[in-house]
C-alpha cells in the first residue's frame, strides 16, 4: 500500500488549508488509489471545512477507510460551526471505517443541524481510533451523539483505546459522552469496546450524561477512568441517567474502572453507571467522598 507523507504547512496558507485538507484526502482515495497519509505538520481547520469521508442525511455513505496517521501533530478548529443538515456527522473526519491514530485535536466546533459530533470521528462505523486527545471544545445544540473523541458509532462496531478527552463537551439534547456516546449502535453488533481511555474535560448534557460513554450496547468498557464533572441540566420531571462512567444498558461489560469525577443530577446518580441490573460490572471504583449520595453503591468506594 502506498503512503502520502502530508505537509500542509508547505502546500498552502491561511484559510486555503482547510479546503486543503479535505481536497487533498478526497484525491488520495478516489484518483491515486493512497488510502494512508501520515500528518508532518500542526495545522488549522477554518469554517469552509468539510470533514474527511461522508455520510450524509440521506444515507449516502463513503467513509474513510485508510491509516491516518496523526504523527503527534496538532488539527486546530478554529470557531467551526456546522449547520449544514445533509452532512449527518461532525468532527475531523464525518464517517471512519478505517484507523486514526496519534492525532491531537484543540479549538472548538459546533453542531446546530441534527446530526452527531465528536472532536476526532463524528461517526465511526468499524474503524479504530488509537492514540489520540481532544483538546477542542464540543457543542452540539441539536439532537443525535455528542463525544469528545467520536460522537456516534455505527452498527458496524469500532474500536476506541488510549485516547483522552481534556475538553468540555456538551449538548442541550441527550446523550453525551466524555469519550463516545454510542447512540446508533444496535443489539447484536460486535467488536465494539473502548479501553485506556481518559475524560478529564466537564461533560454536560440534558440527560443521559457520563465520563467515558453517553449511551450504546453491546460494548466492553476496560481500564478506563473519569476525572471529569458529569452534570445533566434536565430541571423538568423526565428521568435521566448521570454516571462517572456509562449509562446503563442491556449486555454490556464495564471493568477495571475508576471516577474520581463529581456527579450531579436533580435523579439518582450513578459513580460508574446508573442502574445495576443493567451490565456486568467488575473490579471498578470511585470516590465516595466526592460521590457519597450514589445509586451504584454495591461497587466498591476508594
Amino acid at each position: 500500500t502506498r503512503k502520502a507523507h502530508i505537509d500542509f504547512m508547505k502546500c498552502d496558507q491561511d484559510r486555503k488549508n482547510s479546503l486543503l485538507a479535505s481536497w487533498l484526502v478526497d484525491k488520495l482515495l478516489n484518483e491515486c488509489g493512497i488510502k494512508n497519509a501520515v500528518l508532518e505538520n500542526d495545522i488549522t481547520i477554518y469554517d469552509e471545512w468539510t470533514p474527511i469521508g461522508k455520510y450524509a442525511n440521506d444515507n449516502t455513505k463513503k467513509p474513510y477507510s485508510g491509516t491516518f496517521d496523526g504523527g503527534g501533530k496538532t488539527v486546530t478548529f478554529e470557531n467551526i460551526t456546522h449547520k449544514n443538515t445533509a452532512m449527518y456527522a461532525s468532527g475531523l473526519f464525518q464517517m471512519l471505517a478505517g484507523t486514526v491514530k496519534n492525532l491531537i485535536i484543540d479549538g472548538s466546533i459546533s453542531r446546530t443541524a441534527t446530526g452527531s459530533i465528536g472532536g476526532v470521528v463524528g461517526y465511526l462505523d468499524g474503524g479504530t481510533i488509537e492514540n489520540c486527545v481532544n483538546k477542542a471544545t464540543i457543542t452540539n445544540s441539536a439532537t443525535n451523539g455528542t463525544g469528545g473523541i467520536v460522537g456516534c458509532l455505527g452498527t458496524a462496531g469500532g474500536k476506541i483505546t488510549g485516547c483522552i478527552n481534556l475538553a468540555k463537551v456538551s449538548s442541550s439534547q441527550s446523550t453525551v459522552g466524555g469519550i463516545v456516546d454510542a447512540t446508533g449502535v444496535i443489539s447484536g453488533t460486535s467488536n465494539v469496546s473502548i479501553s485506556k481511555c481518559i475524560n478529564m474535560g466537564e461533560i454536560s448534557a440534558l440527560s443521559n450524561v457520563a465520563g467515558i460513554l453517553g449511551l450504546a450496547y453491546p460494548i466492553t468498557i476496560e481500564n478506563c477512568i473519569n476525572l471529569g464533572k458529569i452534570t445533566s441540566t434536565e430541571s423538568g420531571e423526565i428521568y435521566s441517567y448521570t454516571a462517572g462512567i456509562v449509562i446503563p444498558s442491556d449486555n454490556i461489560i464495564v471493568k477495571n474502572c475508576i471516577n474520581a469525577g463529581l456527579v450531579t443530577n436533580k435523579f439518582p446518580i450513578g459513580a460508574i453507571t446508573g442502574e445495576k441490573e443493567k451490565g456486568t460490572y467488575t473490579n471498578n471504583y470511585y470516590d465516595s467522598k466526592i460521590n457519597s449520595n450514589v445509586l451504584d453503591s454495591y461497587i466498591d468506594g476508594i
